[in-house]
């Protein structure tokens, strides 16, 4: 059995409706040729939507309603979550979804020498939901986060 760990792109439970990871990793998850473990971030609260995976909450999550503060302030216990889970369950592979708590994490990794593959599953339109929890995406400087964001995959032609 292989198993992998998810760190969705926002709160996998207690968003409004399901996302893309929902739709792909529900249907992946079967228990007997793969486990799929879920990091949950606790950013909308009470979960509305049910899952089949593993789902890990947070032990100590600092609560805010702003998102970046929320992923800032949580950042340490994140990386020490992901740590846990992959040794405790004997995770096999990464999938990340979500920015900042991967990019913690893969520093961590480096410097411990895990041995662990990591794949980044960014959603197309990375680089503009990222410049909007710092700003107006319309903006002049939602523009220029947008470009240095867009800057880091030259695959990206045009954002939507």
């Amino acid at each position: 059995m292989i198993r992998i760990l998810l760190i969705p792109s926002s709160d996998y439970l207690g968003h409004p409706f399901p996302q893309r990871h929902n739709q792909i990793f529900e249907r992946i998850h079967d228990g007997k040729n793969f486990e799929v473990h879920v990091l949950r971030f606790n950013i909308f609260g009470k979960a509305k939507l049910q899952s089949k995976c593993v789902i890990h909450e947070i032990p100590l999550e600092f609560r805010t309603s702003r998102t970046p503060v929320y992923y800032l302030s949580n950042a340490v216990n994140h990386v020490k979550e992901i740590l846990r889970i992959i040794k405790r369950e004997s995770i096999d592979v990464v999938v990340a979804g979500n920015l900042l708590p991967p990019f913690l994490f893969e520093l961590v990794k480096r410097i411990s020498q895990l041995k662990i593959p990591f794949i980044f599953d960014l959603q197309d339109y990375y680089s503009t939901s990222a410049a909007g929890y710092l700003c107006d995406v319309s903006s002049v400087p939602g523009t220029a986060i947008r470009g240095f964001f867009r800057g880091y995959d030259p695959s990206f032609v045009k954002d939507g």
